[in-house]
């Protein structure tokens, strides 16, 4: 059984005014109108391919805009209004049509450059002393180089060497990230890189007077998690640090493991879940 041992809750989760920018095979995605009746969202965790949908009601005899084909390359920035920066860079992995009694629906999704490199999913049992070496034998055994990177230590017995049921290149993401290290596409090789977060560029969050809702929670034999929603930020991403303060016994310093970003009508809101950093 599951033990919970502290819950709180703050504030009310916020939305901003946002916008994306979509980027399909080099060109502009749609015109300004399509992109202001879409909505959109892109999900990030530590396991896995970072992906994104893009909706939108159309019209019966609407179809695809000009060079959106799967497969196509794509590259999605969004942000606050006017304040977009490169979110993802990969390819259109669906295209969908759904008619219903509400009308037509129509869909994009995408994800990541590291799902040409996915393989099948295995399990296994790892012995590498840091991420480096982890991330060169991966690499080797999806037929690429490793462009970069060395990463810290693996503690002997972290729960972090046990691969489960994943594709090589999806759990070398999970461990980078939760290690505060990212993994890439350099070319024809995997980079691997330290997140960049410079201590200023820390997202902080002071419910009630920001408006975002957190849940704290501290469950026997777990670690201590927050969830929340908060004005939509492009900054947090999952394997990045959250500044928690709040004066209760949710303040401190945490790492997010996962976040799902939207910007449609109402506006550009993101929720995420975190774990506190030891120490």
């Amino acid at each position: 059984m599951t033990l919970r041992a502290g819950l709180a809750e703050r504030g009310a989760g916020p939305a901003v005014e946002g916008e994306f920018e979509l980027t399909v095979a080099g060109r502009p995605w749609g015109d300004a109108a399509l992109r202001g009746r879409s909505a959109l969202c892109l999900r990030d965790g530590l396991a896995g391919l970072d992906v994104f949908e893009v909706e939108w009601s159309a019209g019966d005899d609407e179809v695809f805009p000009r060079d959106t084909w799967v497969g196509a390359p794509v590259e999605l920035a969004l942000g606050r209004r006017g304040a977009c920066a490169t979110a993802l860079v990969g390819e259109l992995s669906a295209l969908e049509s759904e008619t219903g009694n509400g009308g037509r629906v129509m869909r994009l999704r995408g994800r990541d450059r590291l799902a040409a490199l996915c393989g099948a999913p295995r399990s296994a049992r790892h012995a590498m002393r840091t991420l480096g070496d982890l991330a060169r034998a991966l690499a080797r055994a999806a037929g690429v180089a490793l462009a970069a990177g060395d990463g810290p230590d693996l503690p002997a017995g972290s729960a972090l060497l046990e691969q489960r049921m994943e594709p090589d290149v999806a759990y070398l993401r999970r461990v980078a990230r939760a290690l505060g290290h990212d993994l890439s596409v350099d070319g024809a090789a995997l980079a691997l890189a330290p997140i960049p977060q410079p201590a200023t560029e820390r997202v902080v969050l002071a419910p009630p007077g920001d408006g975002a809702t957190l849940r704290w929670s501290v469950r026997a034999g777990g670690p201590e998690e927050l969830s929340g929603t908060a004005a939509g930020d492009p900054r947090l991403r999952a394997g990045r640090l959250l500044v928690v303060r709040t004066g209760g016994p949710e303040e401190g310093l945490y790492r997010l493991q996962g976040t799902l970003h939207r910007v449609d009508a109402v506006g550009y809101r993101t929720r995420f879940s975190a774990v506190r950093c030891a120490g």
